[in-house]
């Protein structure tokens, strides 16, 4: 029975090939927009050799923009793009990789030497990097070197690792700084898609004036796993000009923007000031999971209404403008202020009576601090609310338009009628949209939009009453708009 026995110091020899390889840069913070948009910042303390260190290559950002950001002891002085050897995790997938993954481990191995069968016990050594051969080192100091189909089992002494390093040729970056120091801090900063977050908002009704908010952030990555980052979320989306400078969210004054293969020579200073954002720390997860946060849960003074919201009923070409009896839906609602310092971001919301019970959902929508917002809890059928609108009037080519088309001058008029069945008197408040120009109505709120309809100017109305119980109200008014002659 022939046995293959080689000595490390003999003809054969053997190489192990220690490159340098990019350092790595963990996500440390998250500022995370709605619409599945993010600012990502990863920061490490490099290893600097002559003015110099390696990380990965480009990151997959929005625009293809980065920033490269410093303490305040050194600047960045250039960045280059270039192709390098590289190793990437890898699982092991048979004995052979098994091998590489356990170097410096202890294994029994079973191998064959044309149709001998033969076994040997020891050390595996450093792996070369450009063969398939591995060597096992005996306890006497000899090593038996097997090629990678000689392997025929094996058995790895204590703890297993099943994680080895691949080679590749990559893309990596090379950044050179101003100061021969041997280590500094650097920040990696870019824009992804991929990770996303959404407001879960409660509310719960303790009794006529107080309830219980709450709000939870559900949290998706699609992005790549992340440990003990500093997540912020903000209310609204990221407005990223691609076609200009992007700026990034940073307090950081030494930045350096890459956009392409190199860095620009200009160093970004005064960026983006701060924001308000909720914050929440030392988040993980993995990608292709999801998580929700606890935000806030606090009591709020609310106060009780009901409220009804009409449309504008006004289509060119459907003289005369008359609209029949019909009836709306009149809502119990629940008013209060964001009294927090942070806008609330668009969500759902799910309100419950007190004891926990649902009662139903509705939208909040985007509301700056300070500002007031309403929630419709459930429509009530002890309000009646209907409304009837008749054209009273109509001039003929009154007047043209910028397009130099002669325009009729119309009149309405209407009237909203409110009936409380209830036996109390209620809050309402009622909102109308319409068109053209208020000429006659009473307690009411005005408000004019930016936008046009028809050559008309959009208009919000508003009017609140306190209905006593089994009572009604009735609301007049009339106005004018314009529309394109017909003849």
């Amino acid at each position: 029975m022939k046995k293959l026995f080689l000595f490390l110091g003999n003809i054969l020899c053997f190489y192990q090939y220690i490159l340098a390889q990019p350092q790595n840069l963990p996500i440390k913070e998250i500022s995370i927009f709605l619409e599945n948009t993010a600012f990502v910042t990863k920061t490490q303390t490099l290893s600097f050799t002559k003015q110099k260190a390696i990380i990965d290559g480009p990151p997959d950002a929005i625009g293809g923009a980065y920033w490269l950001g410093t303490s305040n002891d050194f600047l960045i002085k250039g960045v280059i793009i270039k192709k390098d050897t590289i190793y990437s995790p890898s699982q092991a997938k048979d004995f052979y990789d098994l091998l590489k993954a356990n170097v410096g481990s202890k294994a029994d191995v079973t191998y064959q030497i044309g149709n001998e069968i033969e076994s040997v016990s020891g050390e595996i050594l450093p792996i070369d990097i450009n063969t398939d051969i591995v060597a096992i080192k005996k306890g006497n100091g000899q090593s038996v070197f097997l090629k990678k189909e000689q392997i025929q089992q094996v058995a790895i002494q204590g703890t297993v690792k099943t994680t080895f390093h691949e080679k590749s040729l990559g893309d990596v970056t090379e950044i050179s700084i101003d100061q021969n120091i041997t280590e500094g801090t650097i920040h990696l900063m870019y824009y992804i898609n991929g990770i996303s977050w959404e407001p879960i908002y409660g509310l719960e009704i303790i009794d006529d004036s107080t309830s219980l908010f709450t709000m939870h952030a559900l949290i998706r990555n699609n992005y790549q796993d992340f440990e003990n980052a500093d997540i912020k979320l903000y209310a609204g989306q990221a407005n990223l000009n691609l076609k200009g400078k992007i700026k990034p969210i940073s307090n950081n004054t030494n930045l350096t923007m890459v956009n392409g293969s190199q860095a620009t020579k200009e160093t970004i200073r005064n960026v983006t000031p701060p924001l308000q954002a909720y914050e929440i720390r030392n988040v993980s997860l993995t990608k292709g999971s999801e998580a929700k946060f606890a935000i806030f849960s606090q009591k709020i003074s609310t106060k009780n209404l009901f409220e009804c919201n009409i449309p504008n009923f006004i289509e060119p070409g459907k003289a005369p403008y008359n609209t029949p009896l019909t009836e709306f839906p009149v809502y119990e609602s629940v008013k209060w202020s964001n009294n927090t310092q942070i806008p609330y971001a668009k969500g759902k919301i799910q309100i419950l009576s007190k004891g926990i019970k649902s009662i139903s959902e509705d939208d909040v929508p985007y509301t700056e601090s300070g500002a007031p917002l309403k929630i419709h809890v459930v429509t009530s059928p002890q309000i009646l609310l209907t409304i009837s609108e008749e054209q009273i009037e109509k001039e003929e080519k009154v007047r043209k338009n910028a397009q130099n088309q002669y325009l009729d001058r119309f009149k309405v008029k209407g009237i909203i009628t409110i009936k409380n069945a209830n036996e109390n008197k209620i809050y309402i408040e009622v909102y109308k949209k319409l068109i053209g120009r208020m000429t006659k109505t009473s307690m009411a709120e005005v408000i004019k939009t930016n936008e046009m309809l028809y050559d008309n100017p959009l208009m919000n109305v508003s009017w609140k009453y306190e209905v006593q119980g089994k009572n009604f109200q009735t609301i007049p008014y009339e106005y004018e708009f314009f529309l394109p002659s017909s003849k």
